[in-house]
């Protein structure tokens, strides 16, 4: 439910980006990152994800590590017209409002 959502880091710029050649990149809190995606009987299956390695606050580096956990392996996922939720194999939930 909504109540149990934890918000994003405040003044942080976070970007994920689906390209139409498989491509999968962006920056989830610190670290930018690359892979490979596809889509297969409605669930999104992530490749390898090679990410930089910089350190950053512990917010950030948290807000990154849940996100990662969702974009790691076979996820779940819901398309609205503001937003994009994935939900990885542990429920773990992560949404993106594209608006």
């Amino acid at each position: 439910s909504a109540d149990q959502l934890t918000p994003a880091v405040t003044g942080v710029e976070t970007s994920l980006t689906f390209g139409k050649d498989g491509q999968v990149s962006g920056n989830l809190g610190c670290n930018s990152f690359s892979g490979s995606y596809s889509i297969k009987e409605g669930k999104i299956v992530f490749g390898s994800l090679i990410a930089t390695m910089m350190a950053c606050p512990d917010a950030q580096m948290a807000q990154e590590s849940t996100a990662f956990k969702a974009l790691n392996g076979t996820a779940g996922y819901e398309l609205s017209s503001s937003s994009l939720t994935i939900t990885a194999a542990d429920g773990t939930r992560l949404i993106l409002t594209s608006k």
